[in-house]
């Protein structure tokens, strides 16, 4: 009896220790499964689809025209690809201003607010902007916009409309939200040369209408301002389309459109 007592305490024992070690074994492999699946859960919540804030702006511009009759100098709906030029060899020696159009659009691309915007551009020295009575300018721009004309000259002073030379015009945006863009459009027109005559007075040349678009902007960055700049646009002016006339055929298809010119900063 005490051997058989002897091998039950021992062989209770033992199953005590084999079950305690299962039980262990069971537990630790629990854990590592749990283990390994929370890794492969961070791992996806790390490269999961989302989006990062970024501050970005863009801008274009694009020409249209010529919103003039070139056989009466007549203003029309429709933009035609004649222009009238002087031309002393012609029978009809008259000549007259030629009217466009130039629109530049200004947007915030990003996912964060942009504040004091500011827009720059340079009109050729033979083009300017309608104006009646001088000072009011003939254009529309986005509500809460603000747009100054000046003399792109030595002290920029106020553009008095009629002054044959380059003249420039800054659009103030006090502030575009992501999505939102800023417009503005205006109209322009030949201007007279010191000779008395309304450009363009020759055929087969190239009248600069406005130097590229510069866009500055702050940012919820500290420090961080955008900046960035469009191509010029210019008037190619062909031949006449008959010798003796004073009609000439604008070589690039209007309207022209830049591509967009943009800036970001990604923190």
């Amino acid at each position: 009896m005490r051997r058989s007592r002897g091998r039950s305490k021992v062989f209770k024992a033992t199953l005590t220790i084999l079950l305690i070690l299962a039980i262990s074994l069971s537990m630790v492999g629990y854990g590592y499964a749990l283990w390994s699946e929370s890794i492969q859960i961070r791992g996806t919540i790390e490269t999961g689809d989302f989006t990062k804030d970024v501050a970005s702006i863009r801008i274009k511009k694009t020409l249209e025209g010529v919103f003039t009759n070139p056989y009466n100098g007549l203003e029309q709906g429709t933009p035609i690809n004649l222009i009238h030029v002087y031309n002393k060899t012609g029978s009809n020696v008259y000549n007259w201003t030629s009217i466009l159009r130039l629109t530049i659009v200004v947007e915030n691309n990003g996912t964060t607010k942009l504040s004091n915007i500011l827009v720059n551009d340079v009109i050729g020295s033979n083009i300017g902007p309608i104006a009646a009575p001088p000072g009011v300018y003939n254009y529309s721009a986005t509500p809460g916009t603000t747009v100054t004309w000046l003399s792109h000259s030595p002290g920029h002073q106020p553009w008095d409309y009629v002054h044959f030379g380059w003249s420039e015009f800054n659009w103030t945006i006090p502030a575009l939200d992501p999505g939102d863009s800023a417009t503005i459009v205006i109209w322009l027109r030949t201007l007279m040369n010191p000779s008395g005559r309304w450009e363009p007075t020759a055929a087969n040349k190239t009248i600069p209408v406005n130097d590229g678009a510069s866009v500055t902007a702050d940012t919820v960055y500290n420090g961080v301002t955008l900046s960035t700049k469009t191509q010029g646009i210019s008037l190619i002016i062909n031949g006449y389309i008959i010798p003796t006339s004073s009609i000439a055929t604008i070589l690039n298809p209007l309207p022209y459109s830049t591509t967009w010119a943009s800036d970001k900063y990604e923190p």
